[in-house]
């Protein structure tokens, strides 16, 4: 799972030739699924 500060990054990442590259190495295409996140929590920096 991957977070993107928006569709658009993302659509941008996974093109037709990401797509092509990734079926000839696992031997089947990307199966890619979005999701709307509604909070991101970050822990980071309370990690103490």
């Amino acid at each position: 799972m991957y977070l993107w500060e928006s569709r658009e990054a993302a659509e941008a990442t996974y093109s037709e030739t990401w797509r092509q590259r990734i079926a000839e190495r696992f031997g089947a295409p990307p199966q890619i699924e979005y999701f709307d996140t509604p909070l991101i929590i970050d822990n980071a920096g309370s990690a103490r």
